[in-house]
């Protein structure tokens, strides 16, 4: 029964992003909907999807890997047999941690030194007055 939970959990984060990439799409098609595109909740909610598309492929993940073992367990294959027996799992594992901290450090220098001396709602406020608008602090 889990693994119904998270198909739905991978699914519904899915939809909300596809959702809101769409409406944001529509919101720049036409003219009269164009200042909704860059409305306080537009932005929550495209700011939602980054977390919510990582959920969803963490909830895949999770209904990938619980979906395998009743499999394993009905009596076809012990849990012991079904694991891998390769010898370089935990250098693997190392190694994609190393990747994942490489990453998280560089992301969040890169982040830090673009908006250092440059706050991003001057970005914002700057995009905006192409459409027309203005976003205030």
């Amino acid at each position: 029964m889990i693994v119904h939970y998270f198909f739905d959990l991978m699914v519904t984060m899915g939809i909300l992003c596809f959702v809101i990439s769409g409406v944001y799409v529509l919101t720049l098609m036409f003219k009269k909907l164009r200042k909704f595109s860059t409305h306080k909740w537009m932005l929550y909610g495209i700011l939602l999807t980054g977390p919510a598309s990582m959920l969803a492929i963490e909830f895949g993940w999770f209904l990938t890997e619980m979906g395998r073992q009743p499999w394993i367990v009905r009596g076809y294959m012990r849990v012991a047999e079904a694991a891998t027996q390769a010898g370089g799992i935990t250098f693997v594992t190392i190694l994609f941690g190393i990747l994942y901290i490489i990453l998280m450090y560089t992301c969040a220098y890169v982040l830090i030194r673009m908006f250092k001396n440059k706050p991003a709602y001057e970005d914002v406020n700057r995009l905006a007055k192409k459409q027309g608008g203005e976003i205030e602090k």
